[in-house]
């Protein structure tokens, strides 16, 4: 398993935890836009234990934004939103 593999699988793990946590949750909805929110997911995943790159937040929130925009298109939601899809 290669590095950029293990990482993507700590990011979809600590994207879990996000999911069951709403301090977590919190905190990055409160981020005012999506280089916040990226700076934000990789300084709480470190806090948990957990190692990604600010360009590993981005590809998968632009692969969670294609997904939702395929699925729902013309919906027009802030990153925030998109973490928690």
């Amino acid at each position: 398993m290669s590095q950029s593999t293990l990482t993507i699988s700590g990011l979809e793990d600590f994207m879990q935890l996000v999911l069951e946590d709403q301090v977590l949750q919190d905190k990055l909805q409160a981020c005012p836009d999506e280089e916040s929110l990226v700076s934000c997911v990789v300084q709480l995943g470190q806090e948990k234990g957990y190692r990604f790159t600010d360009e590993e937040v981005r590809e998968k929130l632009a692969q969670i934004r294609e997904e939702h925009e395929f699925t729902y298109p013309l919906s027009d939601v802030p990153p925030q939103i998109l973490y928690f899809y």
